[in-house]
């Protein structure tokens, strides 16, 4: 029975992820044809902003239920290997209920507003577009969502009786792994139900030490791998509840995730995941590949310096590390190993090059951070473009480097076929002009970078479309896969931005700030503090976990110092691309040995090491000379 209902349970989600990324393309097409409006005839269409915002927001919320139904939302498995089977599977099971109430909470909030918006008649400024019908439609997709998290929590139910019974007697470690979680747990809900006489009596009405404590209580939940949006918004509304009442905690709660579900500045992050997907699927990634082969074969390490240059190129499009790793290592790994390159190099220029996807322009790491720090997406984005440039050269000259001091690594340069240059440029040009349209018309002000991002996902997709790509059911997993993914993106910044405004309320950023003025420490020491424990954590973790835990803290604490946050973004997701190839986690690593399966661990890290040294000097070259990341954006916002 329970099968049954969850299969029906898996279809409805599956058709609901469908309609959620259906709603992206049509508000891109939407945008589309406001650009040529706008552009070509002369004239804007009337009410696209009030139309996109409303169906977006409620094609996001229903993407919910299939990252639900698939155990999608974000945990980091850090100690999952130092737990013991039975720790590992009742931790599970109390996650899954602190994401059922997070969900539960967000849908009670949401239906509440749509009730008091359908009792005032609300409506849209520009056309009067009720407000009611789509906040019905957000309410009924995170309701759904909600009970679709009971499938979970009853399989981890019988996981739980099952395993207690069978299981080995339970480690001391085990023990205290399961106590840590039921402690994290029963914290939350004392602070959200208490009505003060207990947390007085814990810390009485000390803002600070309340932050301090609840900032801990986030580490731990992630650490117990507690889904982290959902452990961020009930720690925070649990906080705000503490220092505000619950009233202002509740109506932040649905207000934060409508205003959230409905930006269009954030629009900008599932668009470029559709891009970066559709770019996948119609072989863009083999396409770039093959004109930078091209291009560079003929030189004496040419398909690593073609690697580099490839991942920097399909970053371009995806805006993701990893998926730069994995999509232009399934292309290149096998030709330098074919080619007589050695496995230091090959996993090397891998691993470091898909670096580039977070660091090249548009990015969704930067979206991410410009969101949470309140700075302009499109001043970030032209201010990467000089360090990106600079951590590419860097690149191409550690390649050169290497073969030069080690001729072994790869083989003597090969003269270029006859033609091939001229088949990549056949085969590159629509990759290229959609590449050229994206940035060309961010740095040039022709569009916005939501508009920038509406052509990017909706020219990959009719080019996937032009070459037959997307038959055979590939249409439907590109857009569940979409949906999964943006969804997980969501729950985590509408409980980072929940955890971010209690921790704003609580002045704990002055307060450290106060305390390292204290210590005489200069900015540049704070920097480099700042860098180490970055640099560790990115080891560890992915660049989306890190910022949403602490740039509420980190990022404030910078600005009493009187850094930029612009320039402090582009810092931030160097270091921590630093750490994805830093021994001994450094997780682009790990997705390399996926690729290259034969090479030893140790291997990759050896290929990795000259790269980092190559990414420290653009790092140190950055820090020590600010107008490198300022410059630009400076001199455009000038013109």
């Amino acid at each position: 029975m329970l099968d049954l209902i969850e299969r029906w349970g898996t279809a409805v989600s599956r058709c609901l992820a469908l309609v959620s990324t259906a709603s992206l393309l049509l508000v891109a097409l939407l945008v589309c044809i406001e650009i040529i409006a706008r552009s070509v005839l002369g004239f804007s269409l009337i009410g696209v902003s009030d139309i996109a915002g409303l169906v977006v927001a409620a094609g996001i919320a229903a993407a919910f239920p299939i990252v639900t139904m698939q155990r999608g939302h974000l945990i980091i498995e850090l100690l999952q290997n130092q737990m013991g089977e039975k720790a590992v599977i009742f931790v599970r099971f109390l996650g899954g209920w602190v994401l059922f109430s997070a969900l539960a909470l967000l849908t009670w909030r949401i239906g509440m507003n749509a009730v008091e918006f359908g009792q005032q008649d609300a409506t849209t400024e520009v056309i009067d577009l009720p407000y009611s019908p789509f906040l019905w439609a957000i309410t009924l997709f995170m309701g759904l969502a909600t009970a679709f998290q009971l499938f979970p929590i009853v399989r981890d139910t019988l996981d739980v009786r099952e395993t207690w019974h069978t299981a080995t007697k339970a480690g001391a470690q085990t023990k205290l792994y399961v106590l840590a979680a039921l402690l994290a747990i029963l914290f939350v809900i004392i602070a959200i139900f208490d009505r003060g006489e207990i947390i007085d009596w814990l810390f009485p009405k000390s803002p600070v030490l309340i932050a301090v404590i609840f900032f801990a209580a986030v580490w731990i939940s992630a650490m117990l791998m507690f889904p982290l949006g959902a452990a961020m918004l009930l720690t925070g509304f649990a906080g705000i509840g503490i220092l505000l009442g619950s009233s202002p905690a509740l109506s932040l709660i649905a207000t934060r995730a409508i205003e959230f579900l409905a930006s269009d500045i954030l629009l900008i992050i599932p668009l470029f995941l559709l891009m970066g997907t559709f770019a996948q699927t119609a072989g863009l990634s083999t396409d770039i590949y093959r004109l930078a082969h091209a291009l560079l074969g003929n030189f004496r390490g040419g398909l690593a310096l073609a690697t580099v240059v490839a991942c920097a190129g399909f970053g371009a499009m995806t805006g993701s590390s990893m998926a730069t790793s994995l999509t232009i290592g399934h292309a290149a790994y096998p030709e330098m190993r074919r080619f007589g390159y050695s496995e230091d190099l090959s996993t090397g220029s891998i691993a470091a090059g898909g670096t580039l996807g977070a660091i090249v322009p548009p990015s969704g790491v930067l979206v991410l951070y410009a969101i949470l720090t309140e700075v302009s997406v499109g001043a970030l984005f032209i201010a990467a473009a000089i360090p990106a440039i600079i951590v590419i050269l860097l690149f191409i000259f550690t390649v050169m480097i290497q073969v030069r001091l080690q001729p072994t690594a790869a083989p003597a340069a090969t003269p270029r076929q006859p033609g091939a240059l001229i088949a990549a440029i056949k085969g590159i040009w629509p990759s290229l002009g959609l590449i050229v349209a994206v940035l060309g018309g961010i740095y040039a002000g022709v569009f916005t970078v939501t508009e920038a991002a509406s052509v990017g996902a909706l020219g990959t997709f009719a080019l996937a479309w032009a070459r037959g790509r997307l038959g055979n059911g590939a249409l439907n997993k590109v857009m569940i896969e979409t949906a999964e993914r943006t969804a997980m993106v969501y729950a985590l910044i509408i409980g980072g931005s929940i955890f971010a405004f209690f921790i704003g309320v609580t002045q704990l950023p002055v307060e450290a700030t106060n305390i390292l003025n204290n210590f005489n420490l200069s900015g540049l020491a704070v920097v480099v503090i700042a860098l180490v424990i970055y640099i560790l954590l990115g080891m560890v973790m992915g660049a989306y976990e890190i910022m949403i835990i602490t740039v509420p803290v980190i990022a404030p604490i910078l600005v009493g110092f009187n850094f930029d946050l612009i320039w402090w973004g582009i810092i931030m997701v160097m270091v921590v691309e630093i750490g994805l190839l830093t021994p001994p986690f450094g997780m682009n690593c790990f997705i390399i040995k996926a690729v290259a399966a034969d090479v030893p661990l140790s291997k990759v890290f050896k290929g990795v090491t000259p790269f980092i040294l190559a990414h420290m000097v653009a790092l140190a070259l950055l820090v020590l000379f600010p107008s490198l990341v300022l410059w630009l954006p400076g001199e455009l916002r000038g013109m």
